[in-house]
């Protein structure tokens, strides 16, 4: 009986440990940033960029991200330079997450965050009506802006 007990012991635990281990469901969105981007757009800036994020859940996590030949310096508005705002391609939005970021050097910048999303803006994602926000010095109001959108395959 002890053998028996031990065995299901053993076999629950193992279930419980593949439950745990096992990854979400995760997927995979991206911002590609572009001057043109903005509202409205600009034409006199040379910087690009990309941000690619993971959804795992509600949690929207940067993965992966380049922005270069930024104009100028920085401009924080409130807490970053960057943001996740609330907004589809043709208008401008509130800001709903700042994006931490820190400077690389020659107008790059890198960035980096966990964001937790309620239902409402997980609709809002799914409907590529977010985008982030890159402000500079030179552009209070934002040099870079890409929707998030796109699942990458």
């Amino acid at each position: 009986m002890k053998k028996l007990v031990y065995s299901l012991l053993l076999v629950l635990i193992a279930v419980v440990f593949a439950a745990c281990s096992s990854p979400g469901n995760l997927v995979d969105y991206r911002a590609d940033l572009s001057p043109a981007n903005e509202v409205p757009p600009i034409t006199t800036s040379d910087a690009t960029g990309f941000v690619d994020f993971e959804l795992d859940g509600n949690v929207l996590t940067i993965q992966d991200n380049a922005v270069e030949d930024l104009s100028s310096e920085p401009f924080v508005i409130g807490e970053s330079a960057a943001h996740i705002h609330d907004g589809c391609a043709d208008e401008n939005g509130g800001v709903l997450f700042p994006i931490t970021v820190s400077e690389e050097g020659d107008g790059g910048l890198e960035m980096s965050g966990s964001f937790d999303l309620d239902d409402a803006q997980l609709e809002r994602l799914n409907a590529d009506c977010l985008y982030v926000n890159v402000h500079t010095e030179e552009y209070n109001s934002g040099e870079l802006r890409g929707q998030i959108d796109g699942l990458l395959e």
